[in-house]
């Protein structure tokens, strides 16, 4: 399997994810610790992912679908739904999650551009 689906797969998986840091208040019977726990998993890959990915060998149509899909990626929580302790950890997958999305972004718009 080429590693861009890989990508793909992982980038649309993360796209709208939000989450908490406990294991209650969830609506689809998942709780915020567990969509959070779900979300670590999957940023540490993708982090890897992004990171040793060789980005020339990307079609324009991938690079382009990559970029769409990276523009949307994005991580939010209930701040009403965690302890008080817990928002710390949830600031800081926002900010990681962001930092993957302008990576992402950087490496598809100089691509695209090329």
């Amino acid at each position: 399997m080429k590693i861009h689906f890989i990508i793909l797969f992982v980038l649309a998986i993360l796209c709208g994810c939000t989450g908490g840091t406990e294991s209650t208040g969830s609506t689809e019977g998942k709780g915020p610790i567990d969509e959070y726990n779900e979300v670590f998993a999957q940023v540490q890959k993708l982090e890897k992912i992004v990171e040793t990915a060789d980005w020339s060998v990307f079609s324009a149509e991938e690079l382009k679908q990559m970029h769409a899909i990276g523009k949307e990626l994005y991580y939010d929580y209930n701040p009403m739904e965690v302890k008080p302790e817990q928002i710390s950890a949830c600031e800081a997958m926002k900010v990681r999650v962001e930092s993957l999305r302008k990576k992402i972004l950087s490496q598809t718009q100089a691509k695209i551009a090329n």
